[in-house]
């Protein structure tokens, strides 16, 4: 027999751990070897630059760093929106059509495969450099993978209560909106787990390619060739919490949303 649902995704005392507080722990051990690395190596600051110094170089100009990761966290959010709502939307359209479904499948798969690196040039090409191609090719990065979690959401709802909407002729909406959502809840939340700390990463190396100034790719990027590499560590810790607070907003969402049902 299986387990209920609320026992299924009951929070359990390891996963709280490996959420914030893990996450931290492994930072402070991260640090400390960073740290013991430089002194038993001689390792110099051109090279890699000690915990404090990239510290400083945040603290010297903080506005820097939380403006662009704030403009990268916009571009990612946007296009993890689109993302989602694309995906989800077109496997509940194809969910019911085995056909149509298969074809999905293979298409969703090919995109996945698809280097995002080769989706950028192509993007600024047709929609410019403004802030639109980043959003669009996080958009192709996060949709075929949400896709594939709705669709085995979708198809892991129960055979008889699908057969008993079918029998009272239930409209596609309503057997999408209160048989195929539940049942694909917890997958979706587990695709939105992954997609989330991966829009930004996505972000950030659409703006390497091409965009405007004020976003942290653009910063790495210019930080990077001017060998500033202080100022290059502190934009990748920045990009650290900005993905950091993504994933654990997912998790939040999560635990809401499925775990609490």
């Amino acid at each position: 027999m299986s387990a209920a649902p609320a026992e299924r995704y009951a929070p359990r005392a390891a996963t709280r751990w490996l959420t914030v507080p893990g996450t931290v722990l492994l930072l402070v051990l991260f640090v400390a070897a960073w740290s013991a690395a430089i002194r038993i190596f001689s390792i110099g600051p051109l090279t890699l630059p000690s915990p404090s110094g990239v510290l400083a170089a945040v603290a010297e100009k903080p506005g820097v760093y939380l403006r662009n990761g704030w403009n990268s966290l916009v571009e990612a959010v946007l296009g993890l929106g689109a993302g989602v709502v694309v995906g989800v939307a077109v496997a509940a359209l194809v969910v019911r059509r085995r056909t149509a479904r298969a074809v999905s499948a293979v298409y969703a798969s090919a995109l996945m495969a698809v280097p995002v690196v080769a989706l950028i040039p192509l993007a600024n090409a047709v929609f410019g450099f403004g802030m639109l191609p980043r959003v669009v090719v996080v958009a192709m990065a996060v949709g075929p993978l949400m896709f594939t979690f709705a669709l085995n959401g979708f198809s892991a709802a129960d055979p008889g209560t699908v057969e008993l909407f079918r029998s009272i002729a239930a409209s596609p909406g309503r057997t999408v909106r209160s048989l195929y959502l539940p049942a694909a809840l917890p997958h979706l939340m587990s695709g939105l787990r992954v997609a989330a700390p991966t829009s930004f990463t996505v972000a950030l190396l659409a703006q390497y390619f091409g965009g405007s100034l004020e976003n942290l790719g653009t910063y790495i990027k210019s930080a990077s060739v001017q060998l500033r590499v202080d100022n290059l560590w502190g934009a990748a810790l920045t990009a650290f919490v900005f993905c950091a607070l993504l994933f654990w907003l997912a998790i939040a969402l999560d635990r809401l949303l499925v775990r609490r049902r």
